[in-house]
């Protein structure tokens, strides 16, 4: 899931099994108004990254862009 300027809430549900040669895996969140918020049942698990500057196999929030 890539989100851009944007909200993600998640209230329920799962992201699994996900992968990204850089940056989130399972949630990846950029811009300097974005925001992740997750509640109930919500899970995010077996995600990854790959390369070797990765980051957030699970959720990734970059708010510097």
């Amino acid at each position: 899931m890539f989100l851009e300027y944007g909200t993600f809430t998640m209230e329920g549900g799962t992201i699994t099994g996900n992968e990204a040669i850089k940056d989130g895996g399972g949630v990846y969140v950029t811009g300097t108004t974005g925001t992740f918020a997750m509640s109930g049942n919500s899970k995010i698990s077996e995600n990854k990254t790959t390369g070797n500057e990765g980051n957030g196999g699970g959720v990734y929030v970059d708010t510097s862009c």
